[in-house]
């Protein structure tokens, strides 16, 4: 006769409710950092606003562990109620399609996040911590210099610009776009498109008006714009002078040159037509 004897074994852990939060929170604000990347949403108010959301929501996710104190189903309810709730902070109200691809893409980026950081944890050495910490650096070094980049690639395509309209002349900045590719119906004139500021100050008036275009922008539905007549536009450049009379521009809808550097967009074909 044998007898069994069967030991159980009692692992006790500590749970560090401060780095669990850390780790989180950086987690959480790399994965919408990321989404907000690859969905072409510019880094507004982005880090102060991204990273309150990744707090408050790592807050959510220690009282969700403490309280179901099962990890596999910890995580379940983390992407499926958790991360939702977080990009709903993030990128605030929209349409049902579009919050689901952007909860999908965040939950897609969690899981590929959640495999390569043990891994290179295990392959380096490094702490979990150390790794997201420099993941981190390296989304916001990126950001900086993309802005950089930006900055010194529009201040190429910035002009000196100067509008006529009867006797009013109006002095201002525009920026060359190559994706302004409006045009006139009848003579094909270029359309550019300036702020309600300069509009104003230029006088022009109804008895101006010369019908309207279709336009078309990316992440916005189609729109019309109306167009107006003035005498005409000086584009000046460091080594050219470009004039177009008469001109043809289009009121720009609201806050679209709102806090810009400059108060008009160009439109290229001022530069080809003589």
């Amino acid at each position: 006769m044998t007898r069994t004897m069967r030991r159980e074994v009692v692992m006790d852990y500590i749970f560090y409710a401060d780095i669990f939060w850390l780790q989180n929170s950086l987690m959480n604000g790399i994965i919408l950092l990321i989404a907000e990347g690859i969905r072409k949403v510019p880094y507004r108010k982005c880090a102060v606003r991204v990273f309150l959301v990744s707090g408050i929501g790592s807050l959510a996710e220690i009282g969700l562990l403490l309280w179901i104190r099962n990890y596999r189903l910890f995580l379940w309810i983390s992407y499926l109620a958790v991360l939702p709730v977080l990009v709903f902070l993030t990128f605030g109200r929209t349409r049902p399609k579009e919050f689901f691809q952007n909860s999908l893409l965040c939950c897609g980026i969690a899981l590929l996040l959640g495999g390569t950081v043990p891994a290179a944890e295990n392959l380096t050495g490094f702490r979990r911590l150390s790794l997201l910490v420099g993941l981190l650096f390296c989304l916001f070094a990126g950001a900086f210099f993309r802005f950089v980049y930006r900055i010194v690639c529009e201040q190429k395509r910035l002009f000196a610009v100067e509008l006529k309209n009867g006797g009013y002349r109006v002095r201002c900045e525009g920026l060359m776009d190559s994706g302004n590719l409006l045009r006139e119906p009848e003579k094909h004139l270029p359309v550019h498109i300036v702020s309600p500021d300069v509009m104003e100050r230029l006088h022009v008036g109804e008895n101006s008006r010369m019908g309207a275009v279709l336009f078309h922008s990316l992440g916005k539905s189609d729109g019309i714009l109306e167009l107006y007549r003035i005498d005409g536009i000086s584009v000046i450049g460091p080594k050219t002078e470009k004039q177009s009379q008469p001109a043809v521009i289009a009121k720009a809808q609201e806050g679209l040159l709102r806090n810009r550097r400059y108060q008009m967009i160009l439109n290229e074909g001022i530069m080809e037509d003589r």
